[in-house]
């Protein structure tokens, strides 16, 4: 995509949220959700909008390049009581050194994962991408089998004139989610076409795309699919002239959709890009083997039948795809082909994107359209989709600029979330003239590299408190070649600072094309203007320097690494409007330790740099009758707390009038009931299902320790009513005294079944646990799910077994979870 650059500032600053991996005790007792921000750009500026239609235009925003022909921005606007945080990435369309790039969760179609992961794999392919291209130029150039004019022969120009530019790289610079997906029974299917390095990866569902097309240019608009596949001696025919088209061949079916779901009548092509096997498939199956990858529309591909098989009922017939061929599933009228066929025979197919789509390079799906030709879509009404408040992202552009969009909601006192209606207002006013609606709440995110750094970060705030995974991601991709440094970036803590505090500035250089280039604080050349000093912060990195700020007022931070210059501004206050505490909320075992970190910020909400040891820290036992109480924690000088005995109390930092809190739940340490590494104490167990268990090593997903319990289990052969699948205890494991909870790590493979437990009571009765929601085992990867016994259960208690279980038939389906650290959780919720 030939996507002019400027110099641009960012507006306000982007959160980082992520979830934050901690101890199974941690874990078990709290949700920990990391809020970082990026330090030195500034907070959030609020207008104070009168109408709906107030959205910033492009010159009321400050913009920060990120990459070549791309920045960044970020905008606070209220408006008729409603706040919104928006974040916007506008890529210059004419700008040779960025393009665009789609991609799967886990790489294929039966999969998710989130989009920061999916960014951190693409750029990982493009840098050892960039590995081989240069091995191949450095044989080439001692061979001299260069072509001339090619991008080969280019870099061992540049390299044989001396240029300091090395090979070019394929580099993230921002991207967002893309389509929204489906849960089951295909995990991770996106709704619509997906177009990947030209590759047809899902087929269109009757769902607008977004596209860019091999000459550059992109498009929205509803693509529609055609393909075929007919035996080789029709081909023949076809070539001597007996046939006219290939619709006059006899001996051949319409293929009707790609990787996907065969719900009715038609005929559905699986390649290996889908996964290792098909989905659960009735009617004729074919597996054609010696077809070379990748599936391009516009092309003929043959190969040579290897298996036929008829699939008949329920639940259907799951087919491995091999690595060097394909599927093919056929119901009704298609199928006369299909049951026709005989194993070593050569079959031909193809399909074919209607134009433009026929000419795609990289595709996503979305709904709806919001903007066509600079005017607004018409909307469907009665959808809360379109008329509640949600979190949004969307793509549009004009004939200059690219822009990805991404509004929070769903969080009051930082952004509400937006109708269809007004994020339609917003990409008007940013200047789009095409706009296509992507998938949003949860799953909307938006990943950047900020300026100077090399890795990726969560920009936006995800509604759910962490990133979702999701389906598919659209990435805008840097491939300009590093260079020196050309410019720098001192970016402090916070824009403001306390008095008496030492204010970590990180120093970050950039080059022409806004590639990070590493440059040593201790190498640059510090001045400071203002009742303030420098100092080289030896244990924080390289990158590091401390301003000790001693009295209020303005100080000017200026940085020189040879020729090149950076100034920051830096307000230092003598006292803090408001004071949060992170986490809010701590739960700690008996005797554990952890640590507060402080938030301070102005009465205009910016952020004001303060360190722990400059407040005056207490906890105070909630309940606690009079001061001869034994205290339940114990709060340093410098925000560490320390659990002494079972109970809550209150931890409170002050500075003056202005105190924040939080509230510690010191609990008994968990119980581990059992850490899954010793064999022979689970097996497997299954009613209307096949079910097997065993343990694992890495590289299979292990939580802690050596080993995880696997369970491999199939719902679909229950033949109707409720399916389990078990893992059961070769004997029951007794829990100690009176547990508040049972809870256990799970692997999971989004299937949206439903996860319970069993224990045994005093009296000898099962009891029953939820552990997730009916349908809720929603989620690819590790999480803790717990379950709360009730405070009568009779004692003493054992654990029995923990199961997957699905009631529904058209729901009941194969998977595998894998189980760690199951622990019983004592004390205060």
């Amino acid at each position: 995509m030939g996507m002019k650059r400027g110099n641009y500032r960012v507006l306000s600053e982007p959160a980082v949220i992520g979830p934050t991996k901690v101890s199974p005790v941690r874990a078990a007792l709290a949700a920990v959700v990391a809020l970082a921000a990026l330090a030195g750009l500034l907070a959030p500026v609020t207008s104070a909008a009168p109408s709906l239609r107030s959205w910033p235009a492009p010159g009321e925003l400050a913009w920060t390049p990120i990459g070549p022909g791309v920045h960044y921005a970020v905008a606070s606007v209220a408006a008729d009581g409603w706040l919104q945080h928006i974040q916007v990435v506008r890529v210059e369309r004419d700008n040779p050194f960025v393009s665009l790039a789609a991609t799967l969760g886990r790489g294929q179609v039966e999969g998710t994962e989130t989009v920061l992961a999916q960014a951190r794999q693409l750029t990982a392919a493009g840098l050892a991408g960039a590995a081989t291209a240069r091995t191949e130029a450095t044989r080439a150039a001692t061979s001299g089998t260069a072509v001339s004019g090619s991008p080969l022969s280019d870099l061992l120009s540049r390299l044989s004139k001396g240029g300091t530019e090395a090979s070019p790289v394929r580099t993230v610079v921002a991207g967002v989610n893309a389509d929204f997906f489906a849960s089951a029974p295909t995990a991770g299917l996106p709704v619509g076409l997906h177009v990947q390095a030209g590759e047809i990866v899902t087929s269109p569902n009757g769902r607008p795309a977004f596209a860019l097309l091999a000459d550059g240019r992109v498009v929205i608009g509803v693509p529609e699919l055609s393909g075929a596949v007919w035996r080789e001696e029709a081909a023949e025919a076809l070539a001597g002239g007996q046939l006219s088209s290939l619709e006059e061949m006899p001996a051949r079916a319409a293929i009707t959709q790609v990787n996907r779901p065969l719900n009715g009548l038609g005929l559905v092509l699986y390649t290996p890009r889908f996964g290792p096997e098909t989905p659960p498939l009735t009617g004729t199956v074919v597996t054609v083997r010696g077809v070379p990858g990748p599936l391009v529309g516009g092309r003929t591909y043959t190969g040579v039948v290897a298996k036929v098989q008829a699939a008949a009922g329920t639940p259907g017939l799951r087919v491995p795809i091999p690595a060097d061929g394909v599927v093919l599933a056929g119901r009704g009228p298609e199928e006369v082909l299909l049951e026709d066929l005989r194993v070593g025979e050569w079959v031909q197919f193809r399909v074919d994107l209607a134009p433009p789509f026929d000419q795609a390079v990289e595709a996503v799906a979305g709904w709806p359209v919001l903007i066509e030709n600079g005017s607004p879509r018409p909307l469907p009404g009665g959808d809360s989709l379109v008329t509640g408040r949600h979190p949004r992202t969307a793509v549009g552009f004009n004939d200059q600029y690219l822009y990805l969009v991404t509004v929070d909601g769903r969080q009051p006192g930082w952004s509400d979330g937006m109708t269809l209606a007004e994020l339609t207002e917003l990409l008007l006013a940013l200047g789009a003239t095409q706009a296509l609606n992507l998938d949003g709440g949860g799953s909307t995110t938006l990943v950047v590299r900020p300026p100077g750094e090399a890795e990726l970060v969560v920009a936006n705030r995800p509604s759910d408190g962490y990133e979702r995974v999701v389906a598919n991601a659209l990435f805008v991709v840097s491939t300009a070649p590093p260079g020196p440094l050309a410019t720098l970036h001192i970016r402090p803590a916070a824009p403001a600072a306390l008095a008496g505090s030492a204010l970590p500035l990180k120093l970050l250089g950039q080059d022409r094309y806004n590639n990070p280039v590493a440059v040593a604080a201790a190498d640059a050349e510090w001045t400071v203007r203002g009742e303030a000093e420098v100092r080289l912060d030896s244990a924080a990195g390289v990158h590091a320097a401390l301003l000790l700020v001693r009295e209020p007022g303005e100080v000017v931070v200026t940085a020189r690494v040879g020729g090149v210059e950076a100034e920051v501004v830096v307000d230092v206050v003598h006292a803090v409007h408001r004071i949060d505490l992170a986490p809010d909320m701590m739960h700690l075992a008996a005797g554990e330790r952890s640590a507060f970190s402080v938030r301070a910020y102005d009465e205009a909400g910016r952020p004001v740099w303060v360190e722990p040891r400059q407040l005056t820290w207490t906890a105070a036992a909630d309940g606690a009758a009079g001061d001869e109480s034994p205290p339940v924690v114990l709060v340093d000088e410098g925000g560490g707390v320390a659990g002494l005995r079972g109970g809550t109390a209150t931890v409170s930092a002050r500075l003056g009038a202005v105190a924040g809190n939080a509230l510690v739940t010191v609990d008994r340490e968990p119980v581990v009931l059992s850490d899954f590494e010793a064999p022979g104490l689970w097996y497997a167990n299954a009613v209307r299902a096949q079910a097997a268990f065993d343990l694992v090593e890495a590289p299979e997903p292990v939580y802690e320790g050596q080993r995880a319990g696997r369970l491999v289990y199939d719902l679909s052969v229950s033949g109707g009513g409720t399916a389990a699948a078990y893992v059961q205890a070769a004997t029951p494991i007794p829990i100690p005294d009176r547990p508040r909870a049972i809870g256990v790590w799970v692997y999971g493979d989004a299937s949206g079944h439903w996860l319970r437990a069993h224990y045994i009571d005093g009296n000898g009765q099962r009891q029953v646990l939820d552990l997730t929601r009916v349908g809720g085992l929603d989620w690819t990867g590790w999480r803790f799910v717990q379950a709360e016994i009730p405070a009568d259960a009779v004692l003493p208690l054992a654990f029995e077994r923990v199961y997957v279980v699905e009631m529904h038939r058209e729901r009941q389906s194969r998977g595998v979870l894998y189980f760690d650290n199951l622990v019983a959780i004592y004390g205060q919720p």
